[in-house]
């Protein structure tokens, strides 16, 4: 088994963000699927784990050990992994007012390495943990000013640096 369709893997994104002085992250998504993650150093990924894509859906079946893309009646869209009906795995999700989150989700939340952008043009890079911030992440709010820190429940509650 491997990557279906390598050799027509096109880079969309690749999001970076520094957690520490010693540890840059990334995140790399091809086709609206977070493929990898890893260290980054000068630039290059450097991946932690496997490269890996889950086959499409059925039209017509049950959400299970597969990607799809799904409209929701909100206005929400989900493209990404799911398992048992749930949104797991890697995948991206937008709101109806444009906020959206990319990145790792266990049993339908956002859990693990993620990034949420918000309406305002905020941006949370990090850990997520049962849909809310919680572990090393920076919060870089729109006017460029930056908390990095830990955060738990969705709160700073050690802060390493301000700007």
């Amino acid at each position: 088994m491997g990557l279906r369709n390598s050799s027509v893997l096109v880079i969309l994104m690749l999001y970076q963000f520094r957690l520490s002085r010693e540890k840059t992250l990334g995140i790399q998504f091809s086709r609206n699927k977070m493929i990898r993650n890893g260290s980054l150093l000068s630039g290059l990924l450097l991946v932690m784990g496997s490269v890996f894509a889950l086959p499409d859906c059925p039209e017509n079946g049950a959400l299970h050990n597969c990607s799809a893309s799904v409209e929701l009646n909100s206005g929400s869209r989900y493209v990404g992994d799911f398992v048992n009906g749930l949104y797991e795995g890697q995948g991206e999700y937008t709101y109806s007012d444009g906020e959206g989150y990319a990145g790792a989700f266990l049993d339908g939340k956002f859990h693990g390495q993620g990034i949420y952008s918000y309406a305002n043009g905020d941006k949370y890079v990090g850990e997520f943990k049962l849909g809310k911030k919680s572990g090393r992440g920076v919060y870089t709010r729109a006017d460029g000013s930056i908390e990095r820190g830990v955060f738990l429940d969705g709160r700073l509650i050690y802060e390493s640096e301000r700007k």
